[in-house]
C-alpha cells in the first residue's frame, strides 16, 4: 500500500508541468514573470543610502479633531481689521512722508 503510494507521487512529481518547464528553460532568470523588474528595483533601492543627520524627531500635543458644528468666517470683523489696518498704515506713512520733507527743508 505503501509503496503504491510512493509510485503515485514519482508519477505526479513526473509529471508535473511546472517542473519540467523549470528543468526545460536556458537561462537562469527568474521564471516568475515581472519578478526580475521588481529585483531590480529592490537592487536600486539597496544601493540608495539616505542622509538622516537633518531630520528631527517630534512629539504631537493633541490629534486634530473635526468640530461637530461648522465654522464660518466673520466677514464683518475682517473688514472693519482691515479698516482700522489700513487706516493705522496711511498716518504712519503720511508720518513718515512728512517728516522726511522737514528734514529735505531744513
Amino acid at each position: 500500500n505503501n509503496l503504491s503510494e510512493i509510485k503515485e507521487k514519482i508519477h505526479v512529481i513526473e509529471n508535473d508541468a511546472v517542473l519540467a518547464a523549470l528543468k526545460a528553460r536556458k537561462s537562469d532568470d527568474p521564471w516568475i514573470e515581472g519578478l526580475s523588474d521588481e529585483l531590480s528595483k529592490i537592487d536600486a533601492i539597496k544601493k540608495l543610502s539616505p542622509d538622516f543627520s537633518n531630520v528631527r524627531a517630534y512629539t504631537m500635543d493633541s490629534p486634530a479633531i473635526v468640530a461637530a458644528e461648522l465654522v464660518k468666517s466673520k466677514k464683518k470683523l475682517i473688514v472693519a481689521l482691515g479698516f482700522v489696518l489700513s487706516v493705522f498704515i496711511a498716518v504712519f506713512t503720511a508720518m513718515v512722508v512728512s517728516s522726511m520733507k522737514q528734514v529735505s527743508q531744513e
